[in-house]
Formats: C-alpha cells, structure tokens, sequence
C-alpha cells in the first residue's frame, strides 16, 4: 500500500481510500481479548442483591462521580496487591471468602474510570450543547425573532408540551398557545434549531 501526494491510499490490488491518517484508529487501540474479558466481568455482575437482573447499560443513568473514585481507588488498591503476589479475598471488608484474580479487579478499575469519563463527557456535552442553544437563540432574536419569517402558519413547537399545553398550529384552529399571535411566538423558528434546544431555551 503507498500514499499520493493527494492523501489517498492505493493498494496492490488498484483500489484507492482516502488517507485515515487522522481517524480515530479504535481497531489498534482497543484489545478484543481486554474487551471480551470485560463484558463478561460485566455480565457476571448483572445479578442485583434482590435478584433481578439489571440492564446492561444500567450504569450510564447516572452514578455520581464520588462513588466512581470510591471504588476505583478501593479496586487499585485490590490489584496492587494482586500485583505484589499477595492474595485478595472478595471485596475489601467485606465476608467474602473467594479469591480475587487480577482479571477480576482490573475490570472493576476499568469500569469505575470508564464511569467516570462517561460522566465528565455526558457533562461536557451538555454544557456545549446549552451554549450552543443560548447563541442560536441569541441570533435569532437579534434578527428580529419570529417576526422575521415569512411563514407562520408552521410552528416548529408542534407536538411538544410546554407549560401543561400543546402548540399545534398547523393542525387546526383549536389550539391553546402562550402567545398573542404566531408573529410574537418565540417558538415559531427554524427547524435548524432543533425542538430539544426550543426545550432548554424555554
């Protein structure tokens, strides 16, 4: 395989691809054999204390970041003794008698980080996203709000809830609205703004 100066990758065979040089290379950086072992650690830890078998995704509901670092630092610890070829029985302080495996403690220290990344990303995002909904609103309402649209007959609010009553314009003239007129409707604006950031600038 080589490279054109044009960035395109040619290989033997004739076909051509665009360069991936800066693509996220998530086959090289992640090991099938770690990944394989953690969701089956995962699987093994699905059994709830009452018996009932959680979801698989159950953790990005949301764990607070505290409990994250708790266990995390109480998982390292557990490896470090692994790692000194000292033997670890169930979690620390607790009755368990069954001997811990490397393996084992490992991914517990890889989901109390993956957790905590989750956590700080889905935070993250939401703080750009709500900036990004604060300056598309700002913009518009610099340009002179819904009375700069021509149409407004369609209210890009329909079918959501506010306030207990619904928006629905285009649907007829029985409609309970929180504006005078569609002219003075904040919601009346375009589709490119998205309905869930209509939500949060409410």
């Amino acid at each position: 395989m080589k490279e054109t100066k044009s960035e395109m990758r040619e290989f033997k065979t004739g076909a051509t691809r665009e360069n991936d040089s800066t693509k996220l290379d998530y086959e090289g950086f992640l090991s099938p054999l770690a990944l394989k072992r953690y969701a089956e650690y995962m699987h093994e830890h699905r059994k709830q204390a009452d018996g009932k078998m959680r979801d698989s995704d159950n953790w990005q509901k949301g764990i607070p970041v505290d409990a994250y670092m708790k266990s995390l630092f109480r998982h390292a610890l557990e490896t470090w003794q692994l790692h000194r070829g000292h033997p670890v029985y169930g979690c620390i302080g607790s009755l368990d008698k069954t001997m811990l495996t490397r393996q084992e403690t490992l991914c517990a220290v890889i989901f109390n980080a993956m957790g905590y990344l989750h956590e700080l990303e889905k935070e993250e995002l939401q703080t750009a996203d709500g900036d990004a909904a604060d300056v598309m609103l700002k913009e518009f309402l610099e340009k002179g709000g819904a009375g700069n649209i021509p149409d407004y007959n369609t209210c890009e609010w329909e079918s959501k809830n506010f306030g207990g009553r619904r928006c629905n314009r285009s649907k007829g003239p029985d409609i309970d609205c929180l504006s005078v007129s569609c002219a003075d409707c904040i919601f009346v604006i375009p589709q490119a703004y998205g309905q869930e950031n209509m939500e949060s600038a409410s």
